[in-house]
């Protein structure tokens, strides 16, 4: 684990994760109410994250 990463959870009931950090960029998956994500970094105001859910990383 990153020594930045922060955790975080979900309190939407789905959300639509982006591949990258635009409003139109392709939907990579989708995470559920109560998924606990990790904060890797701040993108504008995107947020990016890791999930142990899934292995990959979105905004």
């Amino acid at each position: 684990m990153y020594q930045t990463e922060r955790p975080a959870i979900v309190f939407e009931q789905i959300i639509s994760v982006k591949n990258e950090p635009r409003e139109n960029a392709t939907e990579a998956f989708v995470l559920h109410e109560g998924t606990k994500v990790f904060v890797l970094e701040t993108v504008d105001n995107w947020k990016k994250f890791n999930s142990p859910m899934k292995p990959k990383v979105g905004f």
